[in-house]
């Protein structure tokens, strides 16, 4: 039998191998599927995974300090809140999304320890993939993560970070390596948007500082438009929303 000695190459590749496979895709999917998930439960399952574990408990906050677990438990929690429950999801997605909406930043606090947070995109992709085995979701589903988890042009648009037509440009290049219609991935990726900044709100409970983006009703809750079946955004948001849209699609012919 061949003897592979600690320290080697080989012995941190077999290592990392064995780390990997501390997930149990059967709980996960488990820990997911059910109609109302449990977003402590869902990074419990994850967490067996060591490194999954360190990211989930390191600091990422700039202004204010938080750790990426309390981040995605927020994440998730407005996606219990205000989509899981809507009528006509297909139950398997739903249950891929709330893992995706898991993992979307796993990768954020490497991308820091590198010395640039706008690496994050770059450095979850690589831990995503490189756990391929590890998730209970299809070819199909894993691709369409891949190509939502690739940037943020919404939030990059909005923050004046860069230009109408880039953003435009982005979000075309995102929506090509995705198995969803062109109108579906739009939808997808402003659910994600959503979800992901209403953490900085007061209703998410990190910060307020994004309250500005949403519309909110008497009770301290965003609002939901029924109709688009996304929350509302504050005025000046939506047209800004709306710009960057006609610009991806044109003459709305997609």
């Amino acid at each position: 039998m061949v003897q592979v000695k600690p320290g080697t190459q080989s012995f941190f590749k077999i290592q990392s191998l064995l780390v990997k496979n501390l997930i149990d895709p059967i709980r996960l999917l488990e820990s997911v599927s059910s109609r109302w998930s449990l977003p402590a439960r869902v990074l419990e399952e994850l967490s067996r995974d060591p490194e999954c574990l360190e990211a989930y408990s390191t600091h990422v906050g700039v202004h204010h300090a938080f750790t990426l677990r309390t981040h995605t438990i927020c994440v998730l929690d407005c996606y219990e809140r205000h989509f899981a429950q809507r009528s006509g999801l297909n139950p398997s997605e739903r249950s891929a999304f709330r893992l995706f909406l898991a993992l979307h930043d796993i990768g954020k606090p490497r991308a820091i320890l590198a010395g640039n947070k706008r690496w994050q995109h770059r450095f979850t992709v690589d831990m995503i993939r490189s756990r391929r085995q590890s998730w209970p979701v299809d070819d199909l589903e894993f691709g369409n993560w891949m190509a939502l988890v690739d940037g943020d042009p919404v939030g990059a648009y909005l923050k004046h970070e860069v230009e109408l037509s880039e953003a435009a440009s982005a979000a075309r290049s995102m929506m090509a390596r995705s198995s969803l219609t062109p109108k579906a991935f739009w939808k997808t990726l402003l659910t994600y948007y959503q979800c992901d900044v209403s953490a900085y709100t007061r209703r998410g409970g990190i910060m307020n500082s994004l309250d500005g983006l949403f519309e909110w009703d008497a009770a301290g809750e965003i609002l939901m438009d029924d109709l688009s079946g996304l929350l509302r955004f504050s005025e000046s948001t939506e047209g800004s929303v709306r710009c960057l849209e006609m610009a991806i699609f044109g003459d709305g012919s997609a």
